[in-house]
């Protein structure tokens, strides 16, 4: 490898963990070339307005904790634990080195420490959402889409209009009161080519000015402000790596879905979309299939992608130096591969959930049902003299079987809603051929 090569990269701090100065300086022939220019975080802006709970991962969550305030006031002490977090917590699911593989918060070493990630993922994910309706109210339903377009009117608009009600207008929170995901992919879907259609929803979109979208097959990105192209970006030698962003081919998307349906199979159901994004909290001496480590979706890009040898070797620099005293890590097995594992070429979960997370749901609400029915000559049980079949397609709506109520669901004077709760609709119904079924 000649020196210029060099030129390729734009490097950044690293830390090896020897907690020396040398700990976080570039490698030593690296030393006159470095720089850093990377760009590794996104700040939300009106032109691309946030739309995915994953793009929280560049939420800088490492709060200040003053020990010195806590140690002269006893009733603190609670409070006293370590803010130190994984880069990108929010939407991916490696563990806090400092946390065991069953807990959210431990003790391992300096104190007390918590997964962020976990937390972060069980308390945002099944209790908000992006609507991407615009805070200036400028938009008309009847002519305008939201950003994200999946989200449609629940209520014809001519006959609800959404800001039929004064407090409603000033009160953003009430939009998923108005609002119905369209196509939501369940996250449960045991189909390999379900999966290679979810990887494969961004083929021949353009994230970036710096290469053709005719060439992309699946571009995941971790900002959007992206200066280079997915060419050699898994080789942390170019600038690509830092300044570009990871394209899935069609043989890894297929192999990705083909472990994604193992780790459905595996994990699932799973009840929630944080259940979903989430490792398990599960006993090392349980875990023999490593569902503690990391997440469904990181499980199956790992096992497929982000390999060691993909990197160019000047910079697989192994994260463990011998010294058990010098990584103080909760598990062994949380060690990463690399010092440089999570760079921009690099493929995290989140960068795929920022994409399409938002249209991602843990279960369903439209159902094909089928049904039978045959007739047999009166005092013969073996003779069918007529057979049918037919077909329904059946939707569940967020109005209660009671209509004209809007008393919660559990209220006892309204006694249908209690027994039944939400009401289904027929979208279509039609009688099959026997070569139909």
């Amino acid at each position: 490898m000649d020196g210029t090569s060099f030129n390729n990269v734009q490097w950044g701090p690293l830390n090896t963990g020897t907690q020396t100065s040398e700990g976080t300086a570039a490698p030593s022939e690296l030393h006159s070339l470095a720089t850093f220019r990377n760009i590794l975080y996104d700040i939300p802006s009106q032109d691309v307005p946030i739309s995915s709970i994953a793009q929280l991962q560049h939420l800088n969550v490492n709060a200040y904790i003053d020990t010195t305030s806590i140690s002269t006031k006893p009733h603190w002490i609670p409070r006293q634990v370590q803010a130190w977090q994984v880069n990108y917590p929010v939407g991916n699911s490696y563990p806090n080195p400092g946390v065991a593989r069953e807990q959210i918060i431990d003790n391992i070493y300096s104190g007390y420490h918590y997964d962020g990630s976990y937390i972060y993922n069980e308390i945002f994910w099944d209790r908000f959402f992006f609507s991407t309706y615009p805070a200036d109210k400028n938009f008309n339903f009847q002519s305008d889409k939201l950003v994200n377009s999946r989200f449609a009117r629940i209520q014809d608009v001519d006959e609800i209009p959404y800001t039929n009600n004064p407090d409603e207008e000033e009160n953003g929170r009430l939009a998923a009161e108005h609002f119905w995901l369209e196509g939501a992919f369940n996250v449960n879907s045991t189909s390999i080519d379900a999966w290679k259609a979810m990887f494969s929803s961004l083929r021949g979109v353009n994230v970036s000015d710096a290469s053709s979208s005719s060439n992309l097959t699946g571009p995941f990105v971790r900002t959007v402000p992206r200066l280079g192209s997915a060419d050699e970006s898994k080789t942390a030698n170019h600038p690509n790596a830092w300044e570009g962003f990871r394209n899935l081919s069609q043989d890894e998307i297929a192999d990705i879905s083909e472990e994604m349906v193992k780790q459905v199979r595996l994990r699932g159901p799973f009840l929630s979309m944080a259940d979903f994004v989430n490792r398990e909290l599960i006993l090392k001496s349980d875990d023999s299939d490593g569902l503690g480590l990391k997440g469904a979706m990181q499980s199956a890009i790992d096992a497929v992608i982000n390999q060691k040898d993909d990197i160019d070797p000047l910079f697989r620099v192994d994260i463990s130096n011998g010294k058990d005293w010098d990584n103080r890590y909760a598990d062994t097995d949380f060690e990463a591969q690399t010092v440089i594992d999570g760079f921009p070429g690099y493929l995290l979960q989140a960068d795929v959930l920022s994409s399409l997370g938002q249209n991602m749901s843990a279960r369903s609400d439209t159902f094909r049902i089928r049904a039978y029915g045959d007739v047999n000559p009166e005092g013969s049980s073996d003779v069918v003299q007529a057979r049918v079949w037919c077909e329904a397609i059946v939707q569940r709506t967020p109005d209660y079987m009671d209509g004209d109520s809007v008393e919660p669901v559990d209220d006892p004077t309204v006694a249908v809603n209690t027994a039944l709760g939400r009401r289904f609709k027929i979208i279509s119904f039609r009688w099959l051929n026997p070569e139909e079924i």
